[in-house]
This record gives C-alpha cells, sequence and structure tokens, in this order.
C-alpha cells in the first residue's frame, strides 16, 4: 500500500523529491504545501507535467491527516517552517545542511521528513539586529533579501525591520522568512517636509529611521543596526567586543581614519541613546540643511569622540584587500544593483567609481558572493567578462 505524501517547499528542489518518491513506488504524492510551487514552471515540468493542488500546509495537515510529508530544502523554506511547525519568538527550529548536528528539537518525525541531511536544531537569538528602509527606493529589496538570508543562516541576531511604507510584496517575503516588522515614521518626519526637497526626503526617511530605535526598542540596553546593503559572514559575537558609550562605528573608506566615521554598521548602547534621543533629534531638526551626509554627519557632529571604535572587521568593504577575519562586509560605495546594466561603471557617479577602482577586480569575488544569498539577481555578462581580465 502506498503511503500518501504532500511534498512541502517549491522551487527546483520540489520535482527533485518528487522523481525520487515516484520511482520508489511507496509513495503516492497528493498536493504540494506551497503557494508557490505549482507556479514554478520547471516544477510544473518536471513533475511529469502533473499540475497538483497547492495548499497551505495547516490545510494539508487538515485535509490529509495520515500522510507524510517531506520537507524540500529550499532555503526560504527553512525559515518559513520557524511559524508553521513551532511556535516561538526568540528560538528559531532552523533545517541545517550538516549530517553532524545534533538534534535539540523533536517532532513527530513518522509525518516529518526532511530531505538529504537536514536536522531540525534550536538556535538561540542572542541580540536584535535592525535594519531599516522605506518603500520609495524598492532598488533596495534586492539588497534586502540577501542580508537576511545572511543573517539567518550565519549568525545568531533576531532580525527586525523597521520600515516606512505600506504592506507590499518585500514585506510579505519578510513575514514568510520570519522577520518582525515594525510600520514606524521618522519622528521628526514634518523637518523634512519643512527643509528638504523631494528627492532628498526619499532619502532621509530612511536613513534616519535609525535614530528612533532607542525609543522603538524600549527593553533592550544594546542591538546591532546596519544599513540594508551587507553581507554578514560570520556571526555577531559582541562579547568579544568593548561596550560602547553610546555605540561603536568602524571608519569609512580610510582604515585609518575612525574621526570620519561610518553608520553604516553600529552596535548600539540603547540605554544610552535614549536618554540623549531628544537632544540629538533637536539638533538634527536645527541643523536639518546642513547634515551632508544625512544621519552620519548628525552622529559625527553631535556625538563625535563619544563614538567606540568598531574593529574594521565588522564593516568591512569590498574595496580593500580581502581579509578572512571579516565578519560583515558592507556594500559601501557601488551595489550590487549597480552591476546588472551595461555599461556598469560609467553610469556611476565619480566619487562612487573611485572607490570601485581601488580593487576592482574584488568586485568579481564579492558579487558572486552576494548571487549566494541573491541568485535572483542578474549581472550584465559583459561587466563580469571586463572584471574576469584585470590582472589581479
Amino acid at each position: 500500500m502506498q503511503d500518501s505524501v504532500i511534498l512541502y517547499g517549491y522551487g527546483q528542489e520540489a520535482p527533485m523529491v518528487y522523481s525520487k518518491l515516484s520511482n520508489d513506488g511507496n509513495y503516492n504524492v497528493v498536493c504540494f504545501a506551497d503557494k508557490d510551487t505549482a507556479k514554478h514552471s520547471a516544477a510544473v515540468e518536471m513533475c511529469d507535467g502533473k499540475r497538483f493542488a497547492v495548499i497551505s500546509l495547516a490545510e494539508a495537515m487538515e485535509k490529509y491527516p495520515k500522510a507524510k510529508f517531506w520537507i524540500t530544502p529550499a532555503i526560504p523554506l527553512r525559515f518559513r517552517i520557524i511559524h508553521e511547525l513551532v511556535n516561538s519568538e526568540k528560538i528559531d527550529r532552523e533545517l541545517i545542511l550538516n549530517s553532524g548536528s545534533k538534534k535539540k528539537y523533536e517532532v513527530d518525525e513518522s509525518r516529518f521528513h526532511f530531505v538529504g541531511d537536514y536536522q531540525i536544531v534550536s538556535r538561540k537569538r542572542t541580540m536584535k539586529w535592525y535594519f531599516a528602509c522605506n518603500d520609495r527606493n524598492r532598488q533596495y529589496d534586492v539588497l534586502i533579501k540577501a542580508a537576511v538570508k545572511s543573517a539567518l543562516k550565519n549568525t545568531t541576531l533576531e532580525p527586525v525591520c523597521i520600515y516606512d511604507g505600506e504592506e507590499n510584496q518585500l514585506t510579505q517575503w519578510l513575514t514568510e522568512h520570519g522577520i518582525k516588522i515594525i510600520f514606524h515614521r521618522v519622528s521628526f518626519y514634518q523637518a523634512f517636509e519643512n527643509h528638504l526637497d523631494k528627492n532628498r526626503i526619499t532619502t532621509a526617511s530612511g536613513a534616519f529611521l535609525r535614530c528612533d530605535i532607542p525609543i522603538i526598542n524600549i527593553e533592550d540596553d544594546f542591538c546591532l543596526y546596519t544599513d540594508c546593503d551587507v553581507i554578514f559572514l560570520k556571526d555577531f559575537d559582541y562579547q568579544t567586543l568593548d561596550q560602547p558609550e553610546y555605540f561603536s562605528c568602524s571608519c569609512e573608506a580610510d582604515t585609518e581614519d575612525f574621526e570620519y566615521f561610518n553608520t553604516g554598521v553600529m552596535y548600539m548602547n540603547l540605554k544610552k541613546l535614549r536618554k540623549s534621543h531628544k537632544e540629538f533629534t533637536d539638533f538634527i531638526v536645527s541643523n536639518l540643511k546642513s547634515l551632508n551626509v544625512y544621519d552620519q554627519t548628525a552622529y559625527q557632529m553631535f556625538y563625535g569622540s563619544k563614538m567606540t571604535k568598531l574593529p574594521i572587521e565588522y564593516n568591512y568593504k569590498p574595496y580593500w584587500p580581502k581579509d578572512e577575519n571579516a565578519v560583515i562586509l558592507h556594500f559601501h560605495g557601488p551595489k550590487p544593483f549597480n552591476f546588472e546594466l551595461y555599461p556598469c561603471i560609467e553610469r556611476l557617479p565619480d566619487v562612487v567609481k573611485n572607490l570601485f577602482n581601488i580593487i576592482p577586480k574584488n568586485y568579481l569575488y564579492y558579487l558572486e558572493l552576494f548571487k549566494k544569498y541573491n541568485p535572483d539577481i542578474k549581472y550584465s555578462k559583459e561587466f563580469l567578462d571586463e572584471l574576469s581580465r584585470l590582472k589581479d
């Protein structure tokens, strides 16, 4: 007698599992339990052309109470399963591709099967990681997805998105990946409308969101903030770092210049920043027109020498020599989406172009690294060919 099977997951892994089970002869695939699977052309074409019913996991469990679930190893799935199989805010039961992992959380394995060497483990999220954006510049969506995937895969951070905008495809994607979203508009937004033009409001309304983190998070004493254009290469081991008086930042382009620090990565002392929040935001409003680099100039002018130094490995730039000790890669300057249309470099502003030209061949490595976390990005083949011909 064949076992009824529900395939849970989507993408090219689903037909792979379908083929495996069909060839076995002991299983009868009854449906896909994911809204995207049947829409994926590869899934339809490779599953003997069959178009299976696609229902939610909860519906599938109710409709087929005795069916077995085969979980496909699609990367986004490992995060969605957090909400659908277990209910916990700070403990993620993730599927980890590691045959040596010790299983710390038990599910009914008579019903749930995980393809390959995936196992469910517990990972305690140790510190909140905030990133912030608005719905006025959707180019950054591709960066956000890569940042989130790298954080979930390589760190124990708890991602939180501060978002100025309405629900849309990005917020839906974040929700599906278990990311908490806080819808928030900068507390001093009215000053933007009073003093800035439309283009600067677009940037300011996203950049200054980080300034409100101390009043958004009133529970924790410390947190990490990064811009959206980062990739986490390793975990953020804050226990090895000096606790910041107010915040820790690293240098910008010059690795020796910590006076002109970069606020793309900030290890924040929320307790201290909370106490100075009103004074700081009043300062921003009073000096808004002179803050050329938005929040960064404001932090430099207001806090100045009170900034604690953060090692450069935690805000590492792609135009610096490669370093295996890098923890957070920050695409300061050229962004991965800048290399989708050819010619690429000629389109960049001179200040950004100059950063790229420091070690241009580095980008061949770092762009492929980015693509690992967001394969949807499509780089210009002509540009990649040009990079590959450059000498080291």
